[in-house]
C-alpha cells in the first residue's frame, strides 16, 4: 500500500489515450501506468481507444480499450462522443492525456465540476515540416497549441521534447518501463552480434539508415516493428536483414545483440531503455531523449550518442561494437547501470506527486 503522506493518494485517475493505431509505446505506458499504480493501492483507470482490428492482448485490471473504425470527421465526433459520456472519465478527480488528439478534444468538452487536466506529452505533439501537408500541420499545431493552453498542467518525459514543443512551463515527469530493475546484469556474448531495430516503420523512425548500416557491414539483422513503410522497405532490404513484426520483449530482446535507435525524433525511446535494462550495447540518434539518461559518460556519448544524417558515423560505431566484445561488455553495462534508474514506480511517484501540487495549488486560488 502507498504512503499516505499525499493527500493525492486516494484522487481518483483515469489516463486516456486516443486514438492508437498500434500497441506501440503509448499503449504499453499507459497499462504500466495503472498496473504499477494499482498494485501501489491507487486508484487509477485508463481508456484507450483504438482504430481498426488493433488486438489488445492480455489487459490490467483498470484498463478498458474500445474501437472507433470511423476516420476523419466522424471518427473524432465518436471518440467525444465516448470521452462525453464515460462515467469513468465523469467520476474522475483527475484526468491525463496522452496524445495530442485527446488534448483537443478533452479542451472541447464542457469539464462540469473542477477537475484536473493534465497532457502527458509522450511524443511528436504535431508533425514537423515534410511531414504532413504544411497547411495542416500549422493548423494541427494551432490547435494543440490552444489546447495545451486549456490544461491544468503540461508534463513532458525529458528536457528533449519540452524544447521541441517549445513549452518552456511544461514540468519534467520522467517515464518509466515494468520489470526495469528487475534483471540482473548479462554478460555480453562473445559469438557475433546480432544487431536490431524496434519501431514503428514511419519515416521520423528513420528505418532506411538501418538498412544502409547493416548493407554496409552484412552482419546479420533484424528489423521489429510495422507501418506504412514496411512494404518498401521489405522489398529493398539486404539479404542479411530479416523482418520480424510486433514482437514481445522476450522474443525481442533474447536474440540481440545490439540495439540501433535511428530515430529523426524519439522524445523518449521507450525500445532504447528495455534494451538497455537488458544490458544491450547500443547506438542511439542524439534526437532520443533517453540517450543523456542512458549515456552520462561523455567518451561513450560522443562515440555512441550520433546525428542521424551521419551514416558513415553509424557505421563506424557499428562495426566497432559489432568486431569487439569487450567494447560490447562496456557499453552494455554502462547503459544497463543508468536503465535501472527509469522504472515505472517512479514514474508512477513522480506524477502522484505533480497531481498532489496541481491540487494543493487549485485549493489556494480557490481561497485567494
Amino acid at each position: 500500500m502507498p504512503n499516505d503522506d499525499f493527500s493525492s493518494a486516494g484522487m481518483k485517475t483515469i489516463i486516456i489515450s486516443a486514438p492508437l493505431v498500434t500497441k506501440g509505446g503509448v499503449f504499453r505506458s499507459t497499462c504500466e501506468l495503472v498496473e504499477s499504480a494499482r498494485a501501489q493501492g491507487l486508484d487509477w483507470s485508463a481508456l484507450i481507444i483504438t482504430r481498426g482490428d488493433l488486438n489488445p492482448g492480455r489487459l490490467p485490471v483498470g484498463v478498458d480499450v474500445r474501437v472507433v473504425n470511423q476516420s476523419g470527421i466522424r471518427g473524432l465526433l465518436e471518440l467525444r462522443r465516448i470521452l462525453s459520456s464515460s462515467e469513468t472519465v465523469g467520476q474522475a478527480e483527475a484526468v491525463i492525456s496522452m496524445i495530442p488528439q485527446t488534448d483537443m478534444l478533452l479542451s472541447t468538452i464542457n469539464r462540469g465540476r473542477k477537475k484536473i487536466h493534465v497532457a502527458f506529452v509522450r511524443g511528436a505533439a504535431w508533425p514537423r515540416k515534410g511531414e504532413s501537408n504544411e497547411l495542416r500541420r500549422r493548423i494541427w499545431r494551432l490547435i494543440e497549441r490552444w489546447a495545451l493552453g486549456q490544461m491544468d498542467e503540461v508534463w513532458t518525459t525529458t528536457t528533449v521534447l519540452r524544447e521541441e514543443i517549445e513549452w518552456s512551463s511544461a514540468v519534467i515527469v520522467p517515464a518509466g518501463i515494468a520489470d526495469i530493475g528487475s534483471q540482473e546484469e548479462p554478460q555480453v556474448s562473445f559469438e557475433p552480434a546480432n544487431v536490431v531495430w524496434a519501431a514503428r516503420m514511419s519515416i521520423d523512425k528513420n528505418p532506411h539508415l538501418f538498412l544502409n548500416v547493416l548493407d554496409e557491414l552484412k552482419v546479420p539483422g533484424f528489423m521489429y516493428g510495422d507501418g506504412e513503410l514496411r512494404f518498401e522497405l521489405e522489398t529493398s532490404k539486404p539479404t542479411n536483414v530479416t523482418f520480424g513484426g510486433w514482437a514481445d520483449p522476450l522474443t525481442l530482446w533474447d536474440s540481440a545483440g545490439i540495439y540501433l535507435g535511428t530515430s529523426f525524433r524519439e522524445a523518449f525511446g521507450r525500445s532504447a531503455v528495455e534494451a538497455a535494462a537488458r544490458g544491450l550495447p547500443m547506438v542511439l540518434s542524439n534526437a532520443f531523449g533517453a540517450a543523456p539518461l542512458l549515456f552520462t559518460d561523455p567518451e561513450l556519448k560522443d562515440r555512441f550518442v550520433l546525428d542521424p544524417l551521419e551514416t558513415d558515423a553509424w557505421i563506424r560505431a557499428t562495426r566497432e561494437l559489432s568486431e569487439d566484445a569487450m567494447l560490447r561488455q562496456r557499453v552494455g553495462h554502462h547503459v544497463w547501470k543508468n536503465a535501472n534508474l527509469l522504472t515505472i514506480e517512479k514514474s508512477v511517484e513522480a506524477v502522484r506527486r505533480r497531481l498532489h501540487m496541481i491540487k494543493d495549488l487549485n485549493e489556494i486560488e480557490k481561497n485567494v
